[in-house]
């Protein structure tokens, strides 16, 4: 054996330990990218179907109060005795206002009419919460089942006559025990969702091996005994017999009652394949390497990593609130403005800043600081139902909030539920020269998107109002209109 051979026979072998083991670290440090990002998708998708329910049950309880209770026709029909008016003013408005579900029952709680269900009448919906609770004089909106339907958000309200004797209630609502449901959930998030009632899936984007949707079924047993008892599952489980990374969480009634459950997950072969594709990678480039001299495999080594891990650098979210991070809306800003421009779409952007926060930082440590930048995100996010909406961490205590197709009344509107939601959350903050807990100041500008508006316009105007609020005492928002051609 030569000296030369010699000589690169260790090298070689050295290269190939080397280039293995980083290649077992990428694979390990992609993996946990990997499990972090399936967790972060999933809480997001989780919280928007969790404020859509709630906003379902805010807009039951208004149709229910404003359409049904206060109807002076249905009032009549149901003084007179007159079902069949009943009848048709119920369905009528049943149309008119898109509801998936209603009931009237007299001051029994006994059917009196239900569209789409003739073969009802005359039982009793005394089980419903929010029968009970409308025939004893007090509205509710809640998530609960009925008869003949699953599951549903929905809002009950008492029906009085003219004299505020209680002649009976109306429940109206939205279903969630629907394939279109959690179809649309999963068109928005990617994920696999799932609606239970108890322990049984009644609606499901789940597929059985015949194609079949997975509808009374269960979830493992286990599963089922964590969210009865009010808390949420997080983690790896098997559904339909398949590796799974799964949230399950509890739907309760207004009583806090756990009803069923709320489920994303993602099938882990999905993970599997993506790990599989890049060590498939890694190894090619393994072999390619050996083939060369040790200094090359050095070399293409590096090259090769450099791009994998700057491309995990490359995700959108800020790492301590969770939201998305400035780069997102500098790497996104032209696709937001073409989209919008092309029907002159509205946009109105709120530049929002947390008063005093340089004397909290300093006055209760930076680990505090942390934890109020987290609750304020946090609260800015559950305040945004639409799916186009989004917050982003965009400095140090500077969130910025776009609201496309949004005009100056809906995007004050949002504003001041921001104010609010911060003050109500009452955190600590003696420092504070306004008050003795944490609040914010806004700055937000509206305009209909033109091809030739710049995203970067309207955050500079957005900022400019919420130095404007600052200077006018902070604890307010301000408002421009947002003016260029």
């Amino acid at each position: 054996m030569s000296i030369r051979a010699k000589m690169m026979i260790p090298m070689v072998i050295i290269a190939f330990f080397a280039v293995t083991t980083t290649l077992a670290v990428n694979i390990a440090q992609f993996s946990r990218f990997l499990d972090a990002n399936i967790e972060a998708g999933l809480d997001r998708a989780m919280l928007e179907i969790l404020n859509e329910v709630d906003l379902l049950e805010e807009r039951a309880a208004h149709i229910a109060a404003l359409y049904f209770s206060r109807n002076p026709d249905i009032i009549r029909s149901i003084e007179d005795g007159n079902i069949n008016a009943l009848y048709w003013y119920t369905t009528f408005f049943f149309h008119e206002t898109q509801v998936e579900f209603c009931v009237i029952t007299d001051h029994l709680g006994q059917i009196l009419v239900k569209p789409g269900f003739p073969d009802t009448q005359g039982e009793s919906l005394l089980d419903m919460l929010s029968v009970r609770s409308a025939i004893a004089g007090i509205p509710i909106a809640t998530t609960e089942g009925s008869l003949k339907i699953e599951m549903t958000s929905c809002a009950g309200a008492p029906i009085k006559n003219s004299e505020g004797e209680i002649i009976g209630a109306v429940v109206v609502g939205f279903r969630l025990d629907t394939q279109e449901f959690v179809d649309k959930h999963k068109r928005i998030s990617g994920y696999e969702m799932t609606v239970y009632r108890e322990n049984v899936r009644v609606a499901s984007t789940l597929l059985l091996s015949d194609f079949s949707r997975a509808i009374g079924t269960n979830s493992p047993e286990y599963v089922f005994d964590i969210v009865r008892g009010g808390d949420v599952f997080r983690g790896r489980t098997t559904i339909l017999y398949l590796g799974t990374m799964a949230k399950f969480y509890p739907i309760t009634n207004a009583e806090g009652n756990v009803l069923g459950m709320l489920f994303v997950g993602q099938f882990l072969t999905e993970k599997s394949e993506a790990i599989w594709n890049f060590v498939t990678t890694g190894l090619l480039v393994l072999l390619l390497l050996l083939g060369v001299s040790v200094p090359l495999i050095f070399l293409v080594t590096k090259r090769v990593a450099t791009p994998i891990n700057e491309r995990i650098d490359l995700i959108h979210y800020d790492s301590l609130t969770g939201i998305y991070n400035r780069r997102y809306v500098e790497e996104n800003s032209e696709r937001i403005m073409r989209t919008l421009s092309r029907s002159s779409s509205l946009l109105s952007i709120l530049m929002v800043d947390i008063d005093n926060f340089k004397k909290y930082n300093d006055n209760y440590s930076h680990h505090e600081g942390d934890k109020c930048l987290k609750t304020i995100a946090e609260t800015i996010a559950k305040n945004l139902t639409r799916v186009d909406d989004f917050v982003a961490r965009y400095g140090g205590d500077e969130f910025l909030v776009a609201l496309p197709n949004t005009g100056e009344n809906g995007a004050k509107v949002i504003a001041s539920k921001l104010l609010d939601s911060v003050r109500n959350g009452s955190i600590p903050h003696k420092f504070n020269d306004l008050e003795h807990h944490v609040t914010i100041s806004i700055g937000i500008t509206t305009g209909k998107v033109h091809h030739t508006h710049c995203l970067d316009d309207y955050i500079r105007l957005a900022d400019q109002m919420l130095y404007k609020s600052k200077h006018r005492g902070r604890n307010i928002f301000s408002y421009k209109a947002f003016r260029k051609h």
